[in-house]
């Protein structure tokens, strides 16, 4: 983006891009990895659950536990990032569609002015026509 003295100016494929750029990550890499680390820590027992000292079992649960909260927070970046992609697109649209009712609106108002001008210009027509004009006899 960039500010000129007519206002803000979008570059709606560059919105765009950034969008589908954070889509393809979060798909190819942050969704894959997490539900690949969730899987290998519901499948791998955590070193030291099963010492006998109630001290280490403790601290393994807890740091079980902890991984698994890690996990949470990711999955709500990952949705929070999902979400982000949808509102990056719905900005492009709108920018977009902005951008069309505002050129929608110029040209209705240039048709307007036109209009107008026409009017001007035939009503100029009649009065001079009905006006006299010095050698033309009445």
């Amino acid at each position: 983006m960039s500010e000129r003295s007519s206002g803000l100016v979008v570059d709606i494929e560059a919105v765009r891009a950034f969008g589908k750029s954070l889509r393809h990550d979060l798909d190819a890499h942050l969704s894959a990895e997490n539900d690949q680390i969730l899987v290998t820590l519901l499948n791998t027992p955590i070193f030291g659950e099963q010492c006998p000292s109630d001290v280490i079992v403790s601290a393994a649960k807890a740091y079980g536990q902890q991984l698994i909260k890690l996990l949470g927070v990711v999955d709500a970046l990952l949705y929070n990032g999902a979400v982000l992609t949808e509102l990056v697109q719905k900005v492009a649209d709108s920018y977009e569609e902005a951008d069309d009712v505002s050129a929608d609106r110029v040209l209705e108002l240039l048709a307007s002015a036109k209009s107008a001008v026409n009017h001007d210009i035939d009503a100029k027509r009649v009065a001079d026509a009905m006006m006299p004009h010095p050698g033309r006899v009445a």
